[in-house]
């Protein structure tokens, strides 16, 4: 059977294009109960993306590519409203004289005293810091080395979503996950990083800020917004 009709499979031709599509979408719900068959007669006609669903269900909407200069901020602007939420995926570093700088969010150009945020640090199975905060400018949500920490080539990187970025009816929730190398020759200095925060807004986002605390990112750091 062929989706709904009756009769045998054709056989493969290089030429036939009767199964071929554009992307993934254009198969009809009813042809799903043969889709190994389909695959096998058209080994990925489909762009390799389109299976995954890289850039169908995680679609890159900026990409900051590596900056090549010290800057303060990685800045997303204009963010479109079509999706359900948003996710941000970063590797970074400062040039703040620290071992470890705090990462921090802001929606809207925001910086007034709108949002709450936790964040835990870890370090094997010890709790090394818990920050909880309110009332406070930004979101913490995650950390990056600074001059302070031992090897000049490590980074801190992580994921942040923004569920409901759209919503009007409810505040925003932002969740973050993150590690970061402050020293490689000692034990106890990789953390692992969850935070958590909240903007008092019910406003659609329509640009986030990431920074460090204090200093600026540095040459190589690269910040990537999803929609999902």
């Amino acid at each position: 059977m062929i989706g709904d009709q009756p009769g045998p499979w054709p056989q493969y031709q290089q030429a036939d294009t009767q199964y071929k599509v554009d992307n993934i979408y254009q198969v009809a719900p009813s042809f799903l109960g043969d889709l190994a068959a389909y695959f096998t007669m058209n080994p990925f006609p489909i762009p390799i993306d389109q299976v995954t669903g890289y850039k169908d269900t995680a679609r890159v909407v900026v990409d900051s590519e590596e900056i090549t200069a010290t800057q303060p901020t990685m800045q997303f602007d204009n963010v479109p409203n079509n999706y359900f939420g948003l996710a941000i995926r970063y590797m970074a570093r400062c040039d703040a004289a620290a071992a470890g700088v705090r990462l921090q969010l802001q929606f809207n150009g925001d910086g007034g005293p709108n949002y709450h945020g936790t964040l835990a640090s870890r370090t094997g199975v010890t709790l090394a810091n818990v920050q909880t905060n309110h009332n406070i400018n930004s979101i913490p949500c995650g950390e990056v080395p600074g001059t302070g920490a031992t090897q000049a080539y490590t980074a801190g990187a992580g994921l942040i979503e923004i569920p409901g970025y759209t919503n009007s009816t409810f505040s925003k929730l932002v969740t973050s996950k993150a590690v970061v190398e402050l020293d490689l020759t000692l034990d106890a200095q990789l953390f692992d990083e969850l935070g958590a925060g909240h903007w008092n807004n019910t406003a659609a986002v329509t640009s986030i800020t990431l920074q460090p605390a204090s200093g600026n990112f540095v040459a190589g750091s690269r910040a990537v917004l999803y929609g999902f």
